[in-house]
């Protein structure tokens, strides 16, 4: 089976090549167009540098079994940020018609705004954001193609990158509340986001759309209570949104790029709870991670690679090795030269 993928080198998208590259049956061939980031991936992946608003797209776009299409911008200050998510869409379905079986897109949960209630696929659309409302035009785009297509849409995704290390961080530091923290924050583990991918591939398109998430929703203070936990600590105080909207408004105008922007604080407060009853029944998958699992070994990856100094709480629960005296920083052992 050939599968094309874009967004193979993000975050989400490392994880779904090194798992779809890992069953033989597959053969993947990657758009990219950053060759550098490729050179981690598996020596039986092929590449196809490009962009996908490369007007000769269809020229270079070979003939496929299945394409996984999960590139697009997040970054909500990015001018271009329509153009790449929606125009790029539009030009990767025209360069594949006839050449595809069928389409896997990654959209997101957000195209239905803030949760009354348990969000279900029926429910409104109601983007906020411009990444949310960029993914919901590009459904429809897909929706207008005489490509097959499965549509699947994740609440907000937590695994080990820079995002989520800068979370942790600031859980560490007590960063405060922003809001009461009542509202619910639904959230899903990478590798179950990876399960759902993989299960829409090995299945025919049926012209839907999936909401993915995880298998525990907790409030966004519950959440906060379990990342400050890790590192034996508690959330900070409380502090209103208008007051921390006040200060990220100032951010902006000094210019600052901060985890802390508008945008940000809109996605930390609204309600999000997801009804994943239809995804588990027609694309047989089942989220396995619960929010505490799911935690523990995003922080065991980050602490591998220094992104977070922490201490587990498997660590806290070992009583600490003595050291023995002769093993003691000193003076004398301090400035003594090695033997020749």
């Amino acid at each position: 089976m050939k599968i094309l993928v874009t967004g193979g080198t993000g975050f989400i998208g490392k994880a779904v090549v090194k798992r779809l590259s890992a069953n033989a049956k597959y053969e993947l061939i990657l758009l990219v167009r950053n060759p550098h980031k490729t050179q981690s991936a598996p020596e039986k992946i092929k590449f196809i540098k490009t962009d996908l608003l490369d007007p000769d797209l269809e020229e270079k776009i070979p003939k496929c079994d299945c394409v996984v299409h999960m590139a697009g911008s997040i970054d909500e200050h990015d001018t271009s940020l329509f153009e790449t998510n929606v125009g790029g869409t539009r030009n990767l379905l025209k360069a594949c018609e006839g050449k595809t079986k069928q389409i896997v897109f990654m959209s997101t949960a957000g195209v239905h705004g803030e949760s009354k209630g348990q969000t279900n696929e029926k429910s409104h659309f109601s983007p906020q954001t411009l990444y949310e409302k960029s993914k919901l035009y590009s459904e429809l785009a897909i929706r207008r193609s005489n490509i097959p297509f499965t549509i699947l849409r994740p609440t907000l995704v937590f695994g080990p990158n820079k995002y989520w290390a800068q979370i942790f961080n600031l859980a560490k530091k007590r960063f405060p509340v922003i809001g009461s923290g009542k509202n619910m924050f639904h959230t899903v583990f990478l590798e179950d986001v990876v399960d759902a991918i993989e299960n829409a591939v090995k299945l025919p398109a049926k012209n839907q759309e999936y909401l993915i998430a995880g298998p525990d929703p907790h409030t966004y203070l519950e959440t906060y209570t379990e990342i400050a936990a890790l590192f034996q600590q508690t959330p900070g105080s409380k502090l209103p949104v208008f007051i921390v909207k006040i200060l990220a408004f100032f951010s902006s105008l000094a210019g600052k790029k901060t985890i802390v922007s508008k945008e940000h604080i809109t996605r930390l407060i609204r309600n999000r709870y997801y009804d994943t009853r239809k995804a588990q029944r027609e694309l047989a998958w089942k989220p396995k991670t619960n929010l505490k699992e799911g935690l523990e070994k995003t922080l065991e990856v980050l602490k591998k690679y220094k992104k977070v100094e922490f201490t587990s709480r498997k660590e806290q629960a070992q009583p600490a090795n003595k050291k023995e005296p002769g093993n003691l920083p000193d003076s004398r052992q301090k400035n003594k030269k090695p033997p020749a």
